[in-house]
């Protein structure tokens, strides 16, 4: 028996560092061929045939989490607040209402994204800046499909079982791509499953309480997820309910590990940013109707839009899978560690129906991504290998994620052309005033946000008005004005026709670069 589980173990193993090299190279090798072909693109001196150069860069919001790491680092990690690159000719922070990346608040800038995330972030840049980032998280998600080999172990799943769910995770949700971007989904997932794996290993009331309290630090990135963490107590007693007496007593302990993890973060928020839910709670929440919802996840079934990072089903064919398998009446009388888990199964779409949802204005799922590993773990649960591979749904499951996980990786990383490509061309510029217009153009920015130019965005309706300021306070200052392709009709530049001159124009498929010169009176 010691025999077989060694081997087992040396399964897995060689799983997660097999699968962990192949998505790493793919990835670099994916990056490297986009930054050669830009290069090409815009008629750099490049000998195609010879070209060894990497550059890699985080751009969108993950550009901005790398900014905020940055702008701790310069500060010694004692100041959370953000650097502003136009504060030089917008000292009262006007132009930095709508950018979508940071917030005024108590005439101090702050960025719109987890501090938190930025300082553990920052440990893995120490070895090699932001590919070490890309590195950390690969390693994060090997210790992931351990944890599901252990807990799939603990509920006595088939050998072959794991494997395919590890497979499927790793392969089949949006974990696959994640890897390569700066966000929270890794981390909060990495902290989940860990506390899931140690409460099932030995659900005593000290693990129970340490359950808790690993979950309630899903806080510190999220506010949002306390919808999800409503859930964990009802988990808990599911848990305990076929084993003692008094179940009660541990959803009792699981809700005081919660809070002891979750009442110093609020003590901390309100002393760093002024507001206990910290700086997320400045982001504006969009609240729609049950039917704007449905309707939006309904659209989200049949339409892949790059406004939806994670469409509902597009790279989680796992959720509707997991449905179709379940059975109400197995449930009832499963083992408690199968009904704990059934709890955030039939917790999920009500979860999605109900989360408030920003900057993706339907995605409620966006708030569940650390579920994924939970939800495969039952799909395995509910099944039969020895009769389901001779059914559709087998071959559908997989054949599903595995052509969900190719089209996600490459939109992901037809994305990081689009942006690679705009940060190239911005590189070039020269300027030392910088006016972005709108949120497209902003993202593409990366690390040349922090580079010593006057960058900021500008709403249509005073960019006249900061036209004027610089002229009568910075005479003779060239400007560039960037903007998208997809911010509507261009900006009417004839209005400053009389005291600039166009000196050059630069654009792609994506984004354009207007540099203009002021007219010599």
């Amino acid at each position: 028996m010691t025999f077989r589980l060694m081997n087992e173990k040396k399964i897995v193993l060689l799983l997660i560092v097999f699968s962990t090299f192949v998505s790493f190279f793919i990835g670099i090798f994916q990056i490297h061929k986009i930054h050669k072909k830009n290069l090409i693109e815009l008629n750099m001196e490049v000998n195609p045939q010879s070209f060894n150069g990497f550059d890699f860069h985080f751009y969108g919001d993950a550009g901005f989490k790398w900014i905020q790491i940055q702008d701790l680092k310069a500060k010694n990690f004692r100041d959370i607040t953000c650097s502003y690159p136009g504060k030089k000719f917008d000292p009262n922070f006007v132009q930095t209402k709508k950018s979508g990346v940071i917030t005024i608040q108590n005439d101090s800038c702050y960025y719109l994204f987890p501090y938190v995330l930025s300082y553990i972030m920052y440990l893995p840049t120490i070895f090699s800046g932001q590919i070490g980032i890309v590195v950390f998280q690969h390693i994060l998600v090997a210790f992931m499909l351990y944890w599901m080999y252990q807990i799939g172990k603990i509920l006595q799943l088939d050998f072959w079982k794991i494997l395919l769910s590890m497979v499927l995770i790793r392969f089949g949700t949006s974990y696959g791509t994640a890897v390569f971007d700066l966000e929270e989904h890794i981390l909060t997932g990495f902290i989940f499953l860990f506390a899931i794996y140690r409460l099932l290993l030995k659900p005593n009331k000290h693990q129970i309480w340490m359950s808790g309290f690993f979950i309630g630090l899903l806080f510190l990135f999220r506010p949002e997820t306390c919808v999800n963490l409503l859930v964990y107590p009802l988990a808990i007693y599911n848990l305990s309910v076929d084993r003692i007496k008094k179940p009660m007593n541990q959803v009792m302990i699981a809700i005081f590990g919660i809070i002891s993890s979750i009442l110093p973060i609020l003590i901390l928020n309100q002393v760093l940013v002024h507001h206990p839910l910290g700086i997320k709670a400045f982001d504006p929440i969009h609240y729609v109707s049950i039917g704007e919802r449905i309707s939006g996840l309904i659209r989200n079934l049949f339409f892949y839009s790059p406004f939806y990072f994670n469409p509902l089903l597009f790279q989680m064919p796992i959720l509707v899978f997991t449905l179709f398998q379940f059975r109400f009446h197995r449930y009832q009388k499963e083992r408690s560690e199968i009904k704990f888990l059934y709890t955030f199964l039939w917790a999920l779409p009500i979860l999605l129906l109900v989360s408030p949802t920003s900057a993706t204005y339907y995605l409620g799922l966006r708030f569940a991504y650390f579920l994924y590993p939970i939800l495969v773990i039952l799909i395995f649960h509910t099944v039969h290998l020895d009769t389901l591979i001779k059914k559709i749904g087998f071959g559908f499951l997989y054949g599903w994620s595995i052509v969900t996980f190719l089209m996600s990786f490459n939109f992901s990383f037809l994305i990081y052309k689009g942006y690679d490509l705009n940060y190239t061309l911005l590189k070039q510029n020269k300027t030392e005033l910088v006016f972005v217009r709108d949120m497209g153009a902003l993202m593409s920015l990366s690390d040349l946000y922090l580079s010593g130019k006057s960058i900021f965005a500008f709403e249509d309706k005073s960019f006249l008005e900061m036209i004027q300021e610089v002229g009568k306070h910075h005479p003779g200052t060239e400007i560039s004005i960037i903007q998208s392709k997809y911010s509507g009709e261009p900006i009417p530049l004839t209005q400053i026709a009389n005291k600039y001159i166009l000196k050059s124009k630069f654009e792609n498929p994506s984004i354009t670069i207007d540099q203009y010169a002021p007219i010599k009176q």
